[in-house]
């Protein structure tokens, strides 16, 4: 069998006639060329054909009295067409060929500046890098922020999405010895305090842990709990936590946040080192002391901090002007109070500006270190305070740098090979980019859905609309089910529904027919409140009469969650069970976890039928896996080869399928035409018409 390699070599020797003839047609002349073998080129020109209805195998169509909406494609020249895709194609894949050395190289980049455990050393390390040309102004300042955040991040355990019992027991534990240290400080006692600090660091690796209560988060460690507390404690205890206990930044700057007094404060300061060293925040953010005292409108704490002799940490992301100015933008109050004046004129006195970047190929200006652009309103009034900004062009490593030589040699070698490669990749885009807009200029393209709603009727029924789109395209019905999932709804329907429900093993016609009138939100909710009347030994029962449940909708306080562990075997029961939909690969596939597609793929528990449908007269696993490939970036990583290979495989191939196939073929020729030495039957796409509608996902 003729692999692709070989094919490609052989390609390559009638590539430039292709191009050429290419160009011919652009320019309006009539071209002829290229002779092939029928398995790859079909003489399909003037292919007029028409899309043919679809029904779906499991649901019975409803209004048939509809009118089919027919729309004729017409593919001219597809001799010309599949030269033009092939040359587009051979281009995508030899630039993308650059793109992963690109990403080889930044790799390499990330692993050597993710192992520098020093703020002051990553810092020099991102300016070498940004005054080598890897990074852009903007974009060093970020990454800064990034990696910096990630060094402190890790001494504090965050809780995941789903608890499970283990981390129930875990985070239990450490909030019961934290309320020792907690009841122990709020007590006033100096050698409980220390104690109950001692024990918790005995039997953690962490320094703290965030705890969610409810909607609100909280940071808790021995420290944030202590500093807190000696902003309303009596100066004896100050002494003694100054005297006996090691402060921290993190213990200062939480006495900071909680309002303490400057007499309180200079206690503390006298007992360490201050440098206005940024810590870890509740909102998985950096704040340096002096941002705290900002953030609380403190004018005298922020004159004690800026008196101090080796304040850092003022600059670019940690720049305290910068910080105000964000709040305002954030805030969209669009002026300044009179107590951020007050404080900005404070800064300006210590010499402060604003620092700002430039946006490549714009003239907007951006706040270091803050994805927050300056408009005219906000530049006029830092003009009419008299706050100049300061324009940050390079970034340089310091002078005294200790970053070691051999690492600055490596990343300066590694930001000289990004450099090419970035230019071999925008040059080869380029001429990509014409050779797409030559293929365009030749097919039909696709329909974008911009607004579902546009192409159903506000008079009928969700069904009704359904088995409207389905006629026109099942693109569009996916489209409107995604909308309607969202799409709240009176629930006094579902109540009613569910009032009228006594049993779950005999359900009466009517309540069945009104079931089957529901909207996917509606039926989500439905879902719920049987689930609260009939309890969740009764899931089988609600998932055979309702079909449907959305896991993006789901919700850990309702009944589906009462532990742990629910949600995930909810998400399994659901999927295993005969009368639900979507299928389990399907709605993998919707959420773009390929990983998780290539394990139901493979797992013996998913390789029924089911297991591929999508919704009711919908699209099914591989109509939507190749509408995601259409609609896909150049360089997206996702193993759509493996997944649309296999999906072939398990597929009985209809219309639909040789409609979307045809599409890629003209998009993505050498894509198809590897997917084709596995499955040659797909040969027979170019037969059918071009698929209308551009997912909507």
């Amino acid at each position: 069998m003729t692999t692709l390699k070989d094919y490609m070599q052989y390609k390559r020797r009638i590539i430039g006639a292709a191009v050429l003839g290419l160009v011919v047609i652009i320019i309006g002349t009539h071209f002829f060329a290229l002779e092939e073998k029928n398995a790859l080129y079909i003489d399909s020109t003037n292919i007029v054909t028409e899309e043919r209805s679809i029904t779906a195998d499991k649901y019975s169509p409803l209004n048939d009295q509809l009118t089919l909406v027919h729309t004729e494609t017409v593919l001219d020249n597809a001799i010309q067409i599949y030269a033009a895709s092939e040359a587009y194609s051979q281009c995508e894949v030899e630039n993308a060929e650059v793109w992963e050395r690109l990403e080889v190289v930044k790799s390499a980049i990330n692993d050597e500046l993710n192992v520098i455990a020093d703020n002051h050393l990553l810092r020099d390390a991102v300016f070498l890098l940004q005054s080598e040309g890897h990074f852009k102004t903007f974009e060093a300042l970020f990454n800064l922020k990034r990696l910096q955040l990630a060094i402190e991040k890790q001494h504090f355990q965050r809780p995941p999405n789903r608890l499970t019992q283990e981390e129930i027991d875990l985070f239990t534990s450490a909030a019961n010895l934290l309320r020792d240290v907690s009841d122990a400080a709020t007590d006033y006692d100096i050698e409980q305090t220390i104690q109950a600090t001692r024990i918790f660091r005995q039997n953690s690796s962490k320094r703290g842990f965030l705890f969610r209560r409810g909607k609100n988060k909280q940071l808790w460690t021995p420290d944030v709990l202590i500093g807190h507390t000696l902003a309303t404690a009596p100066l004896s205890f100050v002494d003694s936590i100054a005297a006996q206990y090691p402060t921290s930044h993190l213990l200062f700057t939480q006495a900071v946040r909680s309002g303490a007094s400057n007499e309180v404060l200079k206690k503390l300061l006298s007992s360490f080192d201050f440098t206005n060293t940024p810590i870890y925040t509740k909102h998985n953010n950096l704040q340096t002391a002096l941002q705290a005292a900002i953030e609380i409108e403190s004018l005298s704490a922020m004159r004690l901090i800026l008196s101090q002799p080796n304040l850092q940490h003022t600059d670019f992301i940690f720049n305290p002007l910068n910080m105000i100015v964000f709040d305002t933008i954030n805030r969209k109050v669009g002026e300044f109070t009179d107590t951020q004046k007050a404080m900005m004129a404070l800064l300006v006195e210590h010499g402060f500006r604003v620092d700002i970047v430039s946006i490549p190929f714009t003239k907007k200006r951006m706040l270091a270190g803050y994805a927050a652009i300056l408009e005219r309103p906000i530049v006029d009034q830092l003009k009419a305070l008299s706050i100049p900004p300061r324009h940050i062009e390079k970034l340089r490593i310091h002078p005294d740098s200790t970053l070691p030589l051999h690492l600055q040699d490596q990343l300066k070698h590694d930001a000289f090979q990004s450099q090419v490669l970035k230019n071999e990749y925008n040059e080869r885009a380029k001429t990509c980019g014409e050779l797409k807009q030559a293929l365009q200029s030749l097919v039909p393209p696709l329909t974008r859905i911009d607004d579902i709603f546009s192409y159903v009727s506000a008079e009928n029924s969700f069904v009704d609309n359904v088995h409207m789109l389905k006629q026109q395209s099942l693109t569009l019905v996916d489209a409107y089910y995604a909308k309607m999932e969202r799409e709240s709804a009176d629930t006094q329907r579902v109540d009613a529904i569910a009032a009228s429900t006594s049993s779950l093993q005999d359900i009466p016609f009517t309540v069945s027919a009104q079931i089957n009138e529901l909207t996917p939100f509606e039926r989500h909710h439905l879902t719920e409140v049987y689930c609260e009347k009939f309890g969740k030994r009764f899931m089988e029962d609600i998932f055979d009469i309702v079909q449907y449940m959305s896991f993006s909708l789901f919700s850990f306080e309702a009944c589906l969650a009462g532990t742990p562990d629910d949600y995930t075997e909810t998400e399994l029961n659901f999927y295993l069970h005969e009368n639900t939909y979507p299928g389990i690969i399907y709605s993998k596939l919707e959420r773009y976890t390929f990983d998780k597609v290539l394990e139901a793929l493979a797992d013996p528990a998913f390789q029924r039928p089911k297991d591929l449908q999508g919704y009711p007269h919908g699209r099914d696993a591989l109509m939507l896996a190749l509408d995601l490939k259409l609609a896909a970036h150049s360089v997206d990583k996702k193993d759509y080869k493996a997944v649309i290979t296999d999906l072939i495989a398990k597929t009985s191939l209809k219309d639909e399928h040789f409609k979307r196939l045809h599409r890629l073929k003209v998009a993505h020729f050498l894509f198809f035409e590897e997917i084709a030495s596995f499955h040659p039957q797909i040969r027979q796409a170019v037969e059918f018409p071009l698929a209308t509608y551009r997912t909507h996902n």
